[in-house]
């Protein structure tokens, strides 16, 4: 098994939406643990066929895969840390997920991290204060800082990623947060702006503002310079500032060709298969109908023909966020 904290260039990242359960009640979020829904959680079956079938796909190829766990919380399915666990002994795949870093306090959670993971991308969404409220839970801020910290010196190799989602109410403390980040030991820094597909009962009230959206390259620039010193990286980009701009101003920003399914896969909780999270609907693929590596290979050239004949409505204004750059 090769060393899962070694930077390995991918070719594809493949997110997996492992679950719409989540132990925390957040007000911006879909899965917010207060909410009457029906959550979905694919079973340990079901993600341990699809794993080995890109697996086979990674052998046979050659191409280098990112695998990549969300949420809900994907640490919460206790079944995940043996499909990764096998997975990695069998293949030529690397992992990463997406956490609230609630279970991060946890050694054994840490030690399956640091074994396993290229990358980890912790959710904070500002200081303690606005974390906790946000979060609903009180000391998680103090918790996740600890956790993080004791990851970061446990794997100085390993990419750790913190996201924030910027709002009215956290965006001028932003800096601070990106010092206090740095502390921790953090890799890179990413953002998103809030959006309203999730919960659109907040978003009126609490989306950035064009006035906020122009003051984020002078505030980026500044942000780098603090850092500069510092092994921590604010990844932003020019193509990035664009959607968000046009986002505030509710300008629509069509995508021409993305390459659906080339660089990028999304599979839903539901179990389908699609080139983002925002298109399932017109090119959502069954996964039990992609039980095979060859089945799995011609996903792109589907997609491919998929989108010639109908055009999704979210490419009319695209909002996946790689596609934008936000990781470049």
């Amino acid at each position: 098994m090769v060393n899962a904290s070694a930077p390995v260039p991918c070719t594809r990242v493949i997110v997996i939406e492992t679950t719409t359960r989540c132990n925390l009640s957040c007000g911006f979020c879909a899965h917010d643990n207060r909410l009457a829904l029906a959550r979905r959680t694919h079973s340990a079956d079901s993600l341990r066929q699809l794993v080995q079938v890109i697996g086979e796909h990674a052998l046979n190829s050659g191409e280098r895969i990112l695998l990549s766990w969300l949420g809900g919380e994907p640490f919460l399915l206790k079944f995940l840390f043996g499909i990764t666990e096998h997975a990695r002994r069998k293949y030529p795949l690397s992992f990463s997920a997406t956490t609230n870093g609630t279970r991060l306090h946890e050694a054994a959670i840490r030690r399956h991290i640091v074994e396993h993971y290229a990358e980890i991308t912790v959710s904070v969404d500002g200081q303690a204060d606005f974390h906790d409220r946000m979060r609903g839970r009180i000391g998680l801020f103090d918790s996740l800082r600890r956790g993080v910290q004791q990851l970061a010196q446990e794997a100085p190799d390993l990419k750790i990623r913190v996201n924030t989602v910027l709002m009215r109410e956290n965006f001028a403390g932003f800096p601070e947060l990106c010092h206090e980040l740095a502390g921790w030991g953090v890799s890179e820094i990413t953002v998103n702006p809030l959006g309203g597909r999730d919960r659109p009962e907040f978003f009126p009230g609490n989306r950035l503002t064009p006035d906020l959206a122009d003051q984020l390259p002078d505030m980026v620039d500044s942000i780098r310079a603090a850092l500069s010193h510092k092994t921590t990286q604010l990844i932003f980009t020019e193509g990035y500032l664009k959607r968000i701009q046009a986002s505030v101003r509710d300008i629509r920003l069509p995508i021409g060709d993305c390459r659906p399914g080339a660089g990028y896969l999304f599979v839903s909780a539901s179990g389908t298969i699609s080139p983002c999270a925002f298109t399932a609907g017109e090119y959502g693929i069954a996964m039990e109908s992609v039980l095979t590596p060859a089945a799995f290979a011609v996903l792109p050239d589907a997609f491919r023909s998929m989108r010639q004949s109908l055009r999704a409505q979210a490419c009319g204004d695209c909002p996946c966020t790689n596609v934008h750059g936000k990781f470049s």
